[in-house]
């Protein structure tokens, strides 16, 4: 808010307004969704066994998992938020478009790919203090946030 007050007092700082343009432009469904996709990670790394952490269990690396999905999803804030900056109508709204319908693709895919761990982790032995914390409801839970925010 601090540099919104800034911008609008000093109309010439691009700079300040477009910090405010970005901090007001990310809406709370993608920050849900990206606190969904890193307590989601964490799930991984504490369930998953050690031999189990490659690209054929998981289908990416364990340590990608949170930057590849989350900037995913800033991406197509971004790109809502250029759209919000384009002079000419139509192709603002067409840019908005397409990045509110790949980010419901990027959060629907994000579903899917937790399912298909949870599934798969079903069967792994999983060992220490996971399996008396109830791991498989926190997952499942995970999953079925994401789905909400899919659908909003």
């Amino acid at each position: 808010m601090i540099a919104r007050t800034h911008s609008t007092l000093h109309l010439s700082n691009v700079t300040a307004f477009a910090i405010q343009l970005f901090g007001t432009m990310i809406v709370p469904g993608s920050i849900t969704a990206i606190a969904t996709i890193f307590t989601f990670t964490r799930l991984m790394w504490w369930v998953t066994p050690n031999d189990k952490r490659n690209m054929q269990q998981i289908g990416l690396p364990v340590k990608w998992v949170s930057a590849i999905w989350a900037g995913m999803s800033i991406g197509c804030d971004i790109a809502k938020g250029l759209g919000m900056n384009v002079h000419t109508i139509s192709f603002a709204s067409k840019i908005q478009l397409i990045g509110m319908v790949v980010q419901v693709f990027v959060f629907a895919g994000f579903a899917i790919f937790a399912s298909r761990f949870m599934i798969r982790a079903q069967r792994w032995a999983v060992n220490g203090n996971a399996e008396s914390k109830s791991w498989e409801k926190l997952g499942w839970t995970i999953v079925a946030a994401m789905t909400v925010l899919t659908v909003r």
